[in-house]
């Protein structure tokens, strides 16, 4: 059984501009990494100004997990704090 192949557009011009925008915003932004919460493994790389809810699952653990930005800032701030 052949699979057929998975075409590929090239984004449109308004599409390259926003993302070209979005990459000169993100690059003055503050960069912080979010773990897993059961084996603390990095999920993913989130800005500072990162704000709402995301589903992940971790490629180490296999466990989802959701993610709420503001809480995760929150905490790691606390942790600063206690030490």
């Amino acid at each position: 059984m052949s699979k057929t192949p998975i075409r590929i557009q090239e984004p449109s011009d308004e599409l390259r501009r926003k993302i070209s925008l979005a990459r000169e915003h993100i690059a003055t932004q503050k960069q912080r990494v979010i773990r897993c919460p059961y084996c603390r493994h990095k999920l993913c790389e989130a800005c500072a100004d990162a704000a709402g809810h995301i589903e992940l699952k971790c490629s180490k653990c296999g466990r989802t997990a959701p993610i709420d930005f503001l809480s995760m800032r929150r905490i790691r701030l606390r942790a600063y704090t206690n030490s």
